[in-house]
């Protein structure tokens, strides 16, 4: 229970639920002494006024959750920085910065005259509301144990003076701070006695340090301050410390928060049905119980009023039940009650607070007093638990144990109740699975009726996959693959999901059916969960194995054939990388060989290789095949060597090379000006293969036909020529002339009219030709011509 400001302290000061039970204290130097004493430490009806301080070391400390150290906030004195007194306790020699504060009179005079240095001073006025006051404190120091019964003899003390005392310091006070054997509290007085702890090893959490809150190496157990006095009138107190002899080895005094008392209208206690006195969970009620003061008269009644503070972090009617404006304690009662509760809304807020304050007069008149409290609520979820994970729930196709055992945890045990669905009360059970889907369900009560449910579903049968009929995709990349699966169990139909890594993170790319036959499916590794109707399920992984793309590198293996050799048959194969591949030749086979009967000259066999799904690779091969043979046209010698000969080749691959040996010696398919004899022609074809063939030139004086027959007519040019040649008729009645061509056997080869006075002939094969130009009356000159090609 604390003044306003002080709650504003506190508030700023927050302390954190989740700090460790060994954690040290936190100290704020800053702030102004009149607050420290008007709102941290008196208390009550009690009046300070006229607060001084020097220049030592103060300021303010809070306990966020030390379970060891008895109070939770207030003030520090220390005679080094308060930031030293902080723990854990890391030093056996700590010294904060000294703040060369000097003597006091009053110090010196407790340890016999000696030299104080770092004096730290807090001075006030104050009214006591009845005839004592009480404090509590702890004295700490670093001189503990090595400098105990020692000159380096820290001390302190609390100068009292006032009405009715008549002491030996300044304004005949009396020194307050006394040990329960009279003592002043000083190391040399403290040390070998029950009033203090001390750790000479000085561990980081020493029972000295209480346990790592504070850093000094032995402390005081808590002591109080008392002294009788007279209500309603003024009294100085002065608080002092300081170091002895040196200014090393801090020591420092603790005064609780709220704890300087003198009397009171009324006193105010709160109860909790769990945790802490100022805890207050979702779901639990409290009560407060007000009472008179002792030694208050009880003749009339007492009105208390009440307010929550508007800094609370609750809304009352929200997350609270309402407290009355106020209540009157009737005439000869001492005590009334008030409850309160907290809703449990199940919304997780977390931690809110409730500021309640207590107005009610103080004996001397001068003022009210007001007594402020801070309840804390915590979330009903924060009481927390299940039951235990089990290495597995569902037996799927695999046989169940014979017993399975359950248990149930919470974080608030051993106050928890358990209610399990079979009837059973105590944290575990033993539970036989059954064939099909069993649910046991644990409901945990606290002691404000606060529950955690759970529950656990073991499921037993035969689930399992018995068959999977797989249709490969048809091709490279190809979506038109196929799963069956055969599942056996007892508790169908069945559920399929299934999805296609990587694609089974994505929720879109999963598929959900209760067809067993999954179609349409991309190559690749598919995950798969076949689940039942009381919720068990299997899973599985089955791959669909992608055919390679059609290798363009492949086809026929065989190369091009060329053969100037008889050949009886050549057989072709196709080869690919296809799983299943389908053949189509040119000849009509659809078989990956085929075995063909060349035929002389090139041919082309060409075959398509076709994958599952239609695409297809071509690929050809050449067989050109060489029987050449020869023949030749000639015209005889007439005894002027003005012999012609012209040589034909067939059954080879074309195209041809004549070579005429000596004594000709020259290339060509014709040759002319040849003498009466023998000539041999060797002939080439485009693969190389050869033949030689023989030509004879005969005598025939009879039948000569000059070189030139009638050129004033008309010529033949040019001659000889490989396609075509030009009839340039020299006179001016072409109309009346017709062209007949004749090979040299005489027979024709053609015949047209002249449309004017030149004629271009095409197209004639190799050979010599004779060119005869005919009117009414028959032929009127005939030319000579040589085709070659």
């Amino acid at each position: 229970m604390k003044k306003t400001a002080l709650l504003s302290l506190f508030l700023i000061f927050s302390v954190s639920f989740l700090f460790s039970q060994t954690s040290p204290i936190i100290t704020q130097s800053g702030i102004p002494v009149t607050t420290l004493i008007q709102d941290t430490l008196i208390n009550g009806c009690v009046q300070a006024s006229n607060v001084t301080a020097n220049n030592g070391a103060y300021g303010y400390f809070r306990n966020p959750n030390n379970q060891y150290f008895p109070f939770k906030s207030g003030i520090v004195m220390s005679t080094g920085a308060i930031s030293a007194a902080a723990g854990p306790n890391t030093s056996i020699s700590s010294s904060g910065a000294s703040p060369g504060s000097g003597s006091d009179p009053d110090l010196a005079a407790l340890v016999s005259g000696a030299n104080i240095n770092d004096a730290c001073v807090i001075e006030f006025d104050f009214i006591p509301a009845s005839d004592s006051i009480v404090f509590n404190y702890i004295f700490g120091s670093e001189e503990f144990p090595e400098y105990a019964n020692s000159s380096f003899n820290d001390v302190f003390g609390f100068f009292l003076s006032g009405p009715g005392i008549n002491g030996p310091y300044t304004n005949n006070a009396i020194n307050i701070a006394l040990l329960p054997n009279n003592m002043p509290v000083t190391i040399n007085n403290v040390h070998n006695y029950n009033y203090y702890y001390a750790s000479p090893n000085s561990g980081q959490t020493s029972p000295g340090s209480y346990y790592g809150a504070v850093q000094f190496d032995g402390n005081t157990i808590l002591l109080t301050a008392r002294a009788e006095v007279q209500a309603c009138q003024t009294y100085h107190i002065k608080l002092a410390i300081g170091d002895r002899s040196d200014s090393s080895y801090d020591s420092g005094v603790f005064l609780e928060a709220g704890s300087f008392i003198s009397g009171g209208a009324v006193s105010v206690a709160n109860t909790a049905q769990h945790g802490d006195e100022n805890d207050l969970w979702e779901g639990c009620t409290n009560y407060y119980v007000i009472s008179r003061a002792e030694g208050v008269a009880v003749d009339q009644d007492l009105t208390i009023e009440m307010a929550i503070d508007p800094s609370s972090t609750a809304t009352e009617g929200v997350d609270f039940t309402p407290f009355p404006e106020s209540i009157t304690i009737p005439a000869g009662e001492m005590t009334d009650t008030i409850y309160y509760s907290a809703f449990n809304d199940g919304i997780e807020e977390g931690t809110e607070s409730i500021i309640i304050a207590f107005f009610t007069s103080c004996p001397c008149g001068n003022q009210s007093m007001a007594i402020y409290d801070t309840i804390w609520i915590y979330d009903a979820e924060f009481i927390k638990g299940g039951i235990q994970d089990i290495e597995t729930a569902f037996y799927c196709g695999e046989e169940a144990p014979t017993t399975i055992t359950l248990v149930g945890e919470c974080n608030r045990d051993p106050f928890i109740d358990y209610h399990w669905s079979t009837g059973e009360n105590t944290n575990s059970i033993t539970i036989y699975p059954q064939l099909g889907s069993t649910t046991y369900y644990l409901t945990m009560l606290d002691e404000c009726d606060n529950e955690v449910l759970d529950s656990i579903t073991i499921l037993v049968n035969g689930l399992t996959l018995s068959n999977a009929n797989i249709i490969n995709p048809s091709c490279h990349n190809a979506c038109d693959g196929i799963i069956e699966l055969v599942v056996d169990g007892e508790d169908g139909p069945f559920t399929y999901k299934y999805a296609r890594e990587p694609y089974h993170f994505f929720p879109d790319s999963i598929h959900t059916t209760t067809n067993p036959v999954l179609s349409g499916l991309c190559p690749g590794n598919y995950r798969i969960e076949v689940k039942d109707m009381i919720g068990c399920f299997k899973r599985y992984q089955i791959e669909l194995p992608n055919p390679p793309p059609v290798d363009l590198a492949l086809g026929i293996a065989e190369d091009d054939v060329k053969s100037c050799e008889t050949l009886e048959s050549v057989t072709f194969t196709a080869v690919s990388n296809q799983p299943n591949p389908m053949f189509t030749w040119s000849t009509g086979a659809t078989t990956p060989s085929i075995t063909v009967t060349p035929q002389v000259g090139e041919t082309t066999y060409w075959v398509k290789i076709f994958d599952g799904c239609g695409e297809y690779k071509y690929d050809e091969v050449k067989v050109q095949y060489s029987q050449i043979e020869i023949s030749s046209q000639t015209l005889d010698d007439t005894g002027e060597c003005n012999g012609i000969a012209t040589a034909f080749a067939n059954g080879g691959v074309y195209p041809y090379t004549f070579y005429w040996e000596s004594p000709i010696g020259n290339f060509g398919e014709t040759q002319i000006g040849l003498c009466e004899g023998w000539y041999q022609v060797k002939v080439t074809d485009a693969i190389g293969c050869s033949k030689i063939g023989v030509v004879n030139i005969a005598l025939d004086t009879g039948n000569y036909v000059p070189q030139t027959f009638y050129d004033d007519i008309f010529t033949v040019f040019p001659n000889p020529t490989t396609n075509e040649f030009t009839i340039d008729y020299k006179k001016d009645d072409f109309n009346d002339i017709s062209i007949n061509i004749t090979d040299i056997k005489g027979s024709l080869i053609l015949e047209s009219k002249m449309t004017s006075n030149k004629s271009v002939i095409k197209n004639l094969k190799a050979g010599i030709y004779f060119v005869n130009l005919r009117d009414k009356n028959g032929i009127i000159a005939v030319q000579r011509v040589v085709v070659t090609k």
